[in-house]
């Protein structure tokens, strides 16, 4: 079992097609189950039924665009999560399975890391596997294989790239990629030349599997069953496109979904339209006027919900210089878990407040305008508060920006 201190960066993957409400119920049941820090991104294949609106207002990250068929979509958050978010192992979830159990990764994680690929013994098959015991160090050795949860390994994508985006519709589209995987030395064993014996790495795990169809093999595009065949003479490596058109598009909607990503982020000012930075040298959090930043001293902070809260964050790595507060000043972590977690609580009056554990967010102006946490209600003058119409733009970081005000005696 790995411990906290080599634990990798992981990234959860969750595909998903008009199934809004069965996506949601994944969704939470991931938050609630998980027991590892994550980054969760949602692969939406151009969904009409509010999937992607659902997510905003959320706050969970997502990527999309035209529907292009499952081996598309899989491959959008695949590419999103080992490039953009930087996952050391990806667990790809499809919409309609999501954990019962608490620390239901760690036994994926174990898995990804030792054999670089792994798959689902699903509870609902028939226990007919060669040999193995379904556990993360000796699992089964199967010659079938499922798509409704998968690990992979940065170094086995290395390897093997992506599905094969020439598969459009259902079927066979994941056995053709794991095939690939075990031929690499991923994830399962083959023969010496890769034609007779195929057997598939499966562990067994507590997910729920919401939609089975026991006739779901009848479903299959026989023209898929056709291009599995024909790809297995073909080399292991795929990019996640067939062609340069299909490139253009891809990178595309990565470039979209990462930009929509930062615009979620938004930075503080008082009601001097003084900013909060993060300043080096005083290794404390001060409102300033844009005219007195140094670049080399000081760093902005940004503000960003995900599916827990409200974050806030320092410079360009918004992934590892978070902050916390200690009793009530703030200080960095680079442990997302020991990151102060704010909520927003409104005020019929005054508009919106920022806090944590009770206590309201402040620009202290008495103590050189630092950020605080030291009011326990929104009544007196240093809190911060916002109105939903005062919104600008922090033309320096191209990013929202609230524009709160500090109402004085």
């Amino acid at each position: 079992m790995l411990t906290t201190s080599d634990m990798p960066k992981i990234g959860i993957a969750v595909c998903s097609f008009n199934r809004r409400e069965i996506l949601l119920k994944t969704l939470m049941n991931i938050k609630v189950n998980t027991s590892v820090d994550y980054d969760l991104v949602v692969s939406d294949d151009g969904s009409s039924d509010g999937t992607y609106k659902m997510l905003a207002e959320m706050g969970v990250e997502c990527i999309t665009g035209e529907n292009r068929g499952i081996a598309w979509n899989k491959n959008r958050v695949i590419f999103y999560l080992k490039h953009t978010k930087k996952s050391d192992v990806i667990i790809l979830l499809e919409d309609d399975t999501y954990p019962t159990n608490f620390a239901w990764e760690l036994d994926w994680i174990t898995a990804t890391v030792k054999w670089g690929h792994i798959n689902l013994a699903a509870n609902h098959w028939p226990k007919n596997f060669s040999y193995g015991k379904g556990t993360p160090e000796n699992p089964y050795r199967s010659a079938h294989v499922s798509a409704q949860c998968a690990g992979f390994s940065v170094s086995a994508l290395d390897e093997v790239g992506y599905l094969d985006s020439r598969f459009r519709s259902y079927g066979m589209e994941h056995v053709e990629h794991s095939t690939r995987f075990v031929k690499a030395g991923f994830g399962g064993i083959c023969s010496a030349d890769h034609k007779n014996l195929l057997l598939f790495n499966l562990i067994s795990s507590d997910l729920s599997i919401g939609l089975i169809d026991e006739n779901l093999e009848k479903q299959v595009n026989n023209k898929n069953v056709d291009l599995f065949f024909k790809l297995l003479k073909e080399p292991v490596f795929r990019m996640p496109w067939s062609s340069s058109e299909e490139r253009i598009v891809f990178l595309g909607e990565q470039d979209y979904s990462i930009r929509h990503h930062r615009s979620r982020f938004f930075s503080l000012k008082d009601d001097a339209d003084r900013v909060l930075m993060y300043h080096r040298n005083l290794n404390d959090f001060v409102f300033t006027k844009n005219e007195d930043v140094s670049q080399n001293q000081s760093e902005p902070v940004l503000f960003y919900h995900d599916l827990f809260g409200l974050r806030g964050t320092v410079g360009a790595d918004i992934d590892s210089n978070f902050i916390r507060f200690n009793d009530e000043r703030p200080e960095l972590t680079n442990e997302i878990f020991n990151a102060s977690l704010f909520s927003i609580s409104f005020h019929q009056e005054r508009g919106m407040f920022l806090k944590e554990n009770g206590r309201f967010l402040t620009c202290d102006k008495l103590d050189k305008y630092r950020m605080r946490l030291n009011r326990d209600t929104p009544d007196l003058w240093e809190t911060m508060y916002f109105h939903s119409s005062t919104f600008a733009k922090l033309s320096t970081h191209g990013l929202p920006c609230f524009n709160p005000a500090a109402e004085e005696n």
